[in-house]
Parts: structure tokens; sequence; C-alpha cells
């Protein structure tokens, strides 16, 4: 049974100098403070969250974003255990309440992951690798997207968009590495795309946007890939990683 060791959940990406937050991939809603609000907290499981930041060209290494995250504890868990688990996975991550160390601390708690990166000269950049989990996680929220265009373009009746979209989705998902995630989602797209060559626009229409829901407010939560005591290794609080950019 899983359990809930946090709610209320909300995101802050603070931009450094010089750079954009230009895309979150989900579809996350916003509060009135602007932050995203995610799903709860589950033990055991983690969000898949893609971040788009432009950022423009330094000579030094330079704070490119903050990462904040804010939550309510539910009564029955006990605070200083999530904070432990958190701090797990973010050995780094300073937390925006760390002298609230007493068993009277507010029950909104914080934590705020800075993000440094080294300066690179463009040919070095070049020649980095794609990130493997980044480019996964980006091609199966781009998926989800072209579902929910594609919801749109049937419920105007525009079957052939809707047609192209899908197709689409489903040849930039396999000129990837084939993932369980990634195959999953090619034989989820065979599936919609079979049935609206039979002409079931009605199920074709239901299956993608629950489909695409789940994937884009990430209420399909994933099993997290830090099991409890294992390290992060040396990549620090948070890192950036580069992947190449999923056509469409």
């Amino acid at each position: 049974m899983m359990r809930t060791v946090g709610f209320r959940v909300t995101l802050d990406v603070e931009p450094g100098d010089g750079v954009k937050v230009a895309r979150v991939l989900n579809d996350f809603e916003r509060n009135g403070s602007d932050q995203y609000m995610l799903p709860n907290v589950v033990a055991g499981k983690s969000i898949g969250i893609v971040v788009r930041l432009d950022v423009t060209p330094r000579e030094h290494d330079a704070e490119v974003c903050r990462v904040r995250l804010g939550w309510d504890v539910p009564k029955r868990v006990e605070r200083a255990s999530l904070r432990a688990a958190l701090a797990a996975l973010l050995p780094r991550a300073r937390a925006a309440a760390a002298a609230a160390a007493a068993d009277d601390r507010p029950r909104r708690q914080t934590l705020c992951v800075p993000l440094t990166l080294p300066a690179v000269p463009s040919r070095d950049w070049r020649a980095l690798g794609v990130n493997a989990d980044v480019r996964e996680q980006a091609y199966l929220l781009l998926a989800a997207l072209a579902k929910r265009e594609a919801v749109r373009a049937l419920a105007r009746g525009d079957i052939p968009r809707a047609r192209g979209l899908l197709e689409k989705s489903r040849l930039s998902a396999s000129s990837i590495v084939a993932t369980p995630s990634i195959a999953k989602e090619l034989d989820d797209l065979a599936s919609i795309e079979a049935d609206l060559e039979r002409g079931e626009v009605e199920k074709v229409h239901k299956r993608a946007k629950q489909q695409s829901w789940a994937r884009l407010s990430s209420s399909s939560l994933i099993p997290s890939p830090f099991p409890e005591g294992a390290e992060r290794g040396p990549g620090g609080d948070a890192r950036l990683e580069k992947v190449s950019s999923p056509p469409g």
C-alpha cells in the first residue's frame, strides 16, 4: 500500500542571471504564486519532470538556477524522517527551515537545490554525449503532448491531423533506444493508431486523453531510481544533462 508523505507540493525553478525557463514539458497547474503544483509525494516513487532552460554563453562557472520544492507533511508522517529521505536524494540540499530542528517546527517544509555548471567551450559541448534518462523522459512527455493535440484535432473532426500527430510521435519515439517505458509507449501508440484506422474515434479519444493526462500530470508515478541508502555519485545536488531535442 502506497503511503503519502507530502501533499500540497509546489515547485519553483528560479533562473540565474542570463538564464530563462524556456518550457516545463509537464502540464502542471500553477497556484496564485505562479508555482507549479505537483502530485502528492508518495514513498518509494518519483516524478519525472523535464525543464528546458535557455542559457546565455558565459566564461566562468555560474549558478544556472535554483530548484525549490515545498510540501506539507501529513500529521501521521514523522517530519524528520521525510527530510532525511529527501536529503538522501539531494545530499547538499539546503532546507529553508534548517534551523527549525525542534519538534515544533512548521508543518510546511522546503528544500532549495542550486545548480551550478562550469563554462564549457562550444566544441566540447558539441562533443558531450546525450543523457539517456533525460532524453527518455523528454520523448515520453512530448508523446503525451502529441496525444493531447490529437484529441483536440479529433474534437474538431480533423482526423488526418490526429493521424499525423500520432504517426510523428511514434516515429520520434522509435528513433531512440527502446527502454521498457519507450517500448510501452510505442505499444500504446500502435494500439491507438490501429483503433483510429478502424474508425473507432470515440475509443481513440478516450484512450489518448487518459494516457496524455496521466503522463503530463505525473499521476502515473515511476519507481524511484535512488533506492533507500543508494548514493547519487559525484554529480552533486542537481545536474543539467545534455539531451538532443526530439522532433516536434
